[in-house]
């Protein structure tokens, strides 16, 4: 749980205080977590590389079309409103 706390962001002062009542591991064990994790990825990845039996794709597409169109309520036929 204290895992997927830090993956989302809560704050460090909530987890914190949950460690504290003894419903998460503490902070530092986290951060050892996380470590080791990357660590264990970044080799698995690695040998997938030099076998070259693996894609990699970068998914960054956060483009926003912002464009000027009429509200609905202002269409008096189905052909003049924007879809």
């Amino acid at each position: 749980m204290g895992f997927i706390m830090k993956s989302t962001c809560v704050p460090k002062k909530v987890i914190k205080v949950l460690a504290h009542a003894g419903l998460l591991i503490s902070l530092s064990l986290i951060y050892n977590t996380v470590s080791s994790i990357s660590k264990e990825i970044s080799v698995k990845i690695k040998k997938e590389v030099h076998t070259l039996h693996a894609a990699f794709a970068y998914d960054n597409f956060n483009i926003a079309f912002k464009a000027a169109q009429p509200p609905l309520k202002n269409c008096s036929t189905v052909f003049q409103c924007p879809i």
